[in-house]
């Protein structure tokens, strides 16, 4: 037994890992404390993801409660990399839609000075209906020269984009899964999925409807 337990304590912890949540019930604002934020209940979350990122260190986790969150995009949030054992999660639930008013893509991490590395996003809706650019983008020709991930984009819809729907810059080990990609693009250069430079990845169970070109270039 005690040779059990010293083996467990050898182990990775995850103990240190928090929860930050995001919501729209009353009281829920950006002026409450990243300690509040970790209180799922209405008057103690973030008000939006943007501000509720700041609160993440590696390996924590962001839950978006349901509802449909407008405002400015979430351009460049600086959410860390998690590691091998505990990725940084973005998770949003049933009935989450970003649709932001102001911006240039829905979601974007273009960060050029760093690879983006174990971070997953799980069941988020990217509307960029009132946007001119893409509505998941993560990695810029600057950084195809990084080679990021791991990274997980999965169950998840990106929709109306002006652009193509989602692009991943270089990428080693990118799985985008059991998601829908609609209705994004304006030209034929305009994509549902465009991938840069990329090397054990993985594009399982994707739908792809009514996109301007091809679903996935």
């Amino acid at each position: 037994l005690c040779l059990f337990v010293t083996a467990l304590l050898a182990l990775p912890s995850l103990a240190g890992a928090a929860t930050y949540y995001v919501g729209q019930g009353a009281g829920d604002s950006d002026a409450n404390s990243c300690a509040s934020a970790q209180t799922d209940a209405a008057g103690s979350r973030k008000a939006t993801a943007a501000s509720a990122v700041g609160c993440l260190a590696s390996g924590d986790t962001l839950t978006v409660k349901a509802g449909t969150y407008g405002g400015a995009s979430l351009q460049d949030p600086n959410i860390p990399n998690g590691t091998a054992a505990a990725w940084t999660k973005f998770t949003c639930q049933a009935g989450v839609i970003f649709r932001p008013t102001t911006g240039t893509h829905v979601f974007s991490m273009q960060q050029s000075t760093r690879d983006i590395r174990y971070i997953e996003w799980d069941g988020c809706e990217f509307d960029g209906v009132n946007l001119v650019g893409y509505g998941f983008k993560v990695g810029t020709g600057t950084q195809d020269t990084l080679m990021n991930g791991p990274l997980r984009l999965k169950n998840s819809t990106i929709r109306n984009a002006a652009n193509s729907g989602m692009t991943f810059g270089a990428c080693d080990a990118c799985d985008f899964t059991a998601s829908t990609v609609r209705e994004t693009g304006t030209t034929s250069a305009d994509h549902g999925v465009y991938f840069g430079p990329m090397k054990n990845s993985l594009v399982q169970g994707v739908l792809f409807l009514n996109n301007k070109s091809d679903g996935l270039a």
